[in-house]
Order: C-alpha cells, then sequence, then structure tokens
C-alpha cells in the first residue's frame, strides 16, 4: 500500500500522484476521473492534513522543467499487516 507521509525537502508532483490515483481507481473498477478534479481533491485533501498548497514553481531533478507539486510530501510503501 502507498501512502503520504511528510518530510522535509522531498516533493511530490501532481503528475505522480494523479498516475497512482489512476492506478487505485482502475484497480478499484472505479470510474477514473480527469486531472483537473484530482488536483481539486487532492490539493483539499493535502491542505487540510499536511498544511500544505499546491506550488507551480517546483522543478524536476530529471528534466529541469517546472511542475504543479508539494513541497514536504513524499508517496511510500507501507507494509499492512494481514
Amino acid at each position: 500500500m502507498t501512502r503520504l507521509s511528510a518530510i522535509l525537502g522531498q516533493t511530490l508532483t501532481l503528475k505522480c500522484a494523479y498516475d497512482l490515483f489512476c492506478q487505485f481507481l482502475k484497480q478499484k473498477n472505479m470510474s477514473v476521473l480527469t486531472r483537473p478534479e484530482v488536483k481539486v481533491m487532492l490539493g483539499e485533501l493535502i491542505r487540510e492534513q499536511y498544511g500544505l498548497g499546491l506550488r507551480n514553481d517546483l522543478v524536476s531533478v530529471e528534466s529541469q522543467v517546472q511542475q504543479c507539486g508539494w513541497k514536504g510530501l513524499k508517496l511510500g510503501e507501507v507494509q499492512v499487516d494481514a
């Protein structure tokens, strides 16, 4: 299972969050939402849970392109006991 963690210095891009969320919806046989719908929904959830706003000034290390996302968040794998 994947979950968000607040980690100083890390970034979570909207693209990464959207791709993972769509993957989750498909696994649950649910309709995939549009990127703008997910942007609003995740933006509200992350602001409420972590107090972080969506930023438009994050620069990708690989491509040096500016992206939307959250600074101080990271997706990580979590083991769930059955």
